[in-house]
């Protein structure tokens, strides 16, 4: 009896482990082999790094309603479309491209970037992706600080567009 709790245990130990060292995810590139991230972000073609959460994918349409002067029949018709911001979230990793993005629009300069927020299965394999056009940064928030937690940024950038390949 007392074997079976030592196999079980061990059994549990394997997965918890492997969920928390990350190998529940695959590798995303050989250059960000940080198994704890199933989501890459692509900047004008080059892989910026690995996020935790992606949110914001997501598109509403205005709904335009005409209405018949001579029969007074009401017909609604698609408007324009209203994209939602991404918005990213990942560990704090300090000055990179997307760092330095967003303090040169703070500076003013009015950088559009075009990329591609990658999804990956847990064999590496890319499942999705979604390709995004004119985009900016509008809104970068830090950690909060706090001795025990993970230093986790949000980064929320607006765009034109989307299409998903």
């Amino acid at each position: 009896m007392r074997k079976k709790y030592v196999v079980l245990a061990i059994a549990v130990v394997s997965i918890v482990s492997a969920v928390f060292v990350g190998r529940a995810y695959a590798p995303i590139t050989p250059a960000l082999d940080d198994r704890t991230y199933q989501f890459n972000v692509e900047i004008d073609g080059v892989v910026v790094g690995g996020f935790k959460e992606v949110d914001g994918l997501s598109v509403e349409m205005e709904v335009i309603e005409y209405t018949d002067g001579n029969t007074g029949q009401t017909t609604k018709i698609p408007g324009r479309a209203k994209w939602s911001n991404i918005v990213l979230k990942r560990g704090v990793v300090g000055h990179d491209e997307i760092t330095q993005w967003i303090m040169d629009t703070v500076k003013g300069e009015n950088i559009r970037k075009s990329g591609s927020i990658i999804m990956y299965n847990q064999d590496g394999q890319e499942i999705v992706r979604y390709n995004f056009i004119n985009a900016f940064p509008v809104k970068w928030t830090g950690p909060t600080l706090a001795s025990g937690n993970i230093a986790i940024e949000t980064i929320e950038i607006a765009h034109e567009g989307l299409t998903i390949q």
